[in-house]
């Protein structure tokens, strides 16, 4: 009994660092301003990312469901594809878990931008995470999300800026 005793103490002093590191992880991944979502090759996303993803796309991602653990959460349902976007994304997916192809070649079939969330402009960069043992068998990809929109605005009130310009100077002539 007394072995019994210290094996569950170990046990216990184990599953404490597990969780302590796990906080841990969850509050540096808070910190990070883009989305930060990871999903796998049915495109399951994983419980693990930034809070931030959330208000970038509009939609409660990171639930933590003790009472409903079956409930998935797919990539696209946070996109808001539509049907035929979808199945392009799961063809997509689907040529890049196979490795056949170079990811950096696949890269520019994903989809570029997210604007489906009020008026929000949305980078978006699919980034794999290899295999330790298999460097081309990819173990999940990541998906971040920048928010454009300040930059885009900047962008828009200048090319406004630049016509009224190019009027004010033909009126001028």
């Amino acid at each position: 009994t007394h072995n019994l005793l210290l094996s569950k103490m170990e046990m216990d002093y184990l599953m404490d660092e597990v969780y302590g590191q796990q906080k841990s992880q969850k509050q540096i991944l808070n910190t990070i301003p883009e989305a930060l979502i990871m999903f796998d090759k049915k495109g399951v996303v994983f419980e693990e990312g930034s809070k931030a993803s959330e208000e970038i796309f509009g939609i409660t991602i990171f639930k933590s469901d003790l009472l409903n653990p079956d409930d998935k959460l797919y990539i696209w349902d946070i996109l808001k594809l539509n049907d035929e976007e979808t199945e392009t994304f799961k063809k997509w997916l689907k040529k890049v878990y196979e490795s056949k192809i170079n990811f950096k070649d696949l890269i520019d079939l994903a989809p570029q931008t997210y604007q489906k969330n009020k008026g929000k402009y949305i980078n978006l960069v699919f980034k794999p995470i290899y295999s330790l043992e298999d460097q081309k068998s990819i173990l999940k990809l990541v998906l971040i999300g920048k928010d454009r929109t300040f930059e885009k605005s900047l962008e828009k009130n200048m090319k406004k800026e630049q016509q009224n310009n190019k009027l004010l100077r033909q009126s001028l002539d």
